[in-house]
C-alpha cells in the first residue's frame, strides 16, 4: 500500500461556484471599462448575452467538477478493488503452495506405504515358508518317535 487515491473534497458549492464567476466577470468588466478612453456602456442586450455566457460557463464549470468527482471516486473505487485482488492472489499463492506441499508429502507417504506393502508380502511370504518347514519338521518328529516307541 505504497499510495492511495483520495477522492477530492470539494468545499465549493454550486452557489459559490456562481458567486465567484460574477464576481470574476464584474472584476473584469470594470478592469476592462476602466481602461478604455470611451465612457461606453453595455447596452441591456449586450449585458444580457454577457450573463447567459456567464451562467453557460458556470453551468459547464459545474458540469466539469462533477465529472472530476466521479472520475475519482471511480478510481478510488478501482484502486480499492484492485488492493483486495492484489490480497486475493497472494491468499491463493499461499494456498497453491501448501497443496503442492501436501501433494509431495503425500506422494511420498504413498511410496513408504507400497515400499511397506511389498516388505510385509515378502515376510509374509518368508513366515509361511518358516512354518511349514517347522511343521514338517515336527511331523517327521512324531512320525520317527512313534516308529520308535513301538
Amino acid at each position: 500500500r505504497s499510495h492511495e487515491i483520495q477522492p477530492k473534497k470539494t468545499s465549493t458549492t454550486n452557489i459559490e461556484l456562481q458567486e465567484r464567476a460574477v464576481t470574476a466577470s464584474a472584476f473584469t468588466k470594470s478592469q476592462v471599462w476602466d481602461s478604455s478612453d470611451e465612457d461606453e456602456e453595455l447596452s441591456p442586450e449586450e449585458a444580457q448575452q454577457l450573463e447567459m455566457e456567464n451562467s453557460r460557463l458556470v453551468e459547464e464549470l459545474t458540469s466539469l467538477n462533477n465529472q472530476v468527482d466521479q472520475v475519482t471516486s471511480k478510481v478510488v473505487k478501482i484502486s480499492e478493488l484492485q488492493e483486495i485482488f492484489s490480497e486475493k492472489i497472494l491468499q491463493q499463492s499461499a494456498d497453491i503452495q501448501h497443496i503442492h506441499d501436501q501433494a509431495v508429502s503425500t506422494t511420498e507417504n504413498v511410496k513408504e506405504g507400497n515400499e511397506a506393502v511389498r516388505q510385509a508380502i515378502q515376510n509374509q511370504a518368508s513366515y509361511r515358508v518358516i512354518i511349514l518347514f517347522i511343521l514338517l519338521v515336527f511331523s517327521f518328529s512324531l512320525l520317527f518317535l512313534d516308529w520308535y516307541n513301538d
